[in-house]
């Protein structure tokens, strides 16, 4: 993968993780041209958490939201046509980066420079963690995850555990950014126990 990459941005008021899954409702012309385009190009979009401002373009000429600068590159794996031009898009989660300069093209659709991060470690869960893969199984089951995504998940790794739980934990997206952009499944671990009081 490029080190760097200028890429189109979806600003939502959602985080992905890397390996989280994003069903998303396509209707704006700027973002069913960025969909198709991303499918031609065989590239992905980043999806970066929305600082201030809203997702959908109001009109205004001056109306592109605030950002936070650490995304998530989304990689298309379904498209579904839909009556209206309208599209539905499932994505997964691939590399984390971060942002640099940031533009808007002509119809509003923001565009960014990014540079990707390093992946993080994988290293195996700790004992003493087991109940932090007992509280993932939960949610796992509470949500009816489907058996194929679950079968994704390694259970002994930090990483992925951590990045699972913060993708499944029922907290303000603010605090998923934080979870985003630690770089170290251990910490991530460790403040999800602090939050979740364990």
């Amino acid at each position: 993968m490029f080190a760097s990459l200028t890429i189109p941005l979806f600003p939502l008021s959602t985080v992905l993780f890397r390996g989280g899954y994003l069903p998303l409702h396509i209707f704006e012309p700027r973002y069913v041209r960025m969909i198709n385009e991303c499918r031609e190009a065989d590239i992905g979009f980043g999806v970066v958490l929305i600082k201030e401002g809203k997702e959908v373009h109001s009109g205004g000429e001056k109306d592109m939201p605030a950002i936070h600068t650490v995304g998530t590159l989304a990689e298309i794996v379904e498209v579904e046509e839909l009556p209206e031009n309208r599209l539905a898009v499932m994505a997964i989660g691939g590399a984390k980066f971060k942002v640099g300069v940031t533009w808007e093209e002509r119809d509003h659709l923001m565009m960014g420079e990014v540079n990707f991060v390093p992946d993080e470690p994988t290293r195996q869960v700790r004992d003493e963690d087991s109940d932090l893969v007992a509280l993932l199984e939960y949610f796992i089951d509470a949500r009816e995850v489907p058996s194929a995504v679950r079968k994704q998940i390694d259970f002994r790794d930090e990483r992925d555990v951590s990045l699972r739980l913060a993708d499944y934990l029922p907290i303000h997206s603010e605090d998923k950014q934080k979870l985003l952009q630690m770089d170290s499944p251990r910490v991530r671990l460790t403040t999800i126990r602090q939050w979740s009081d364990l």
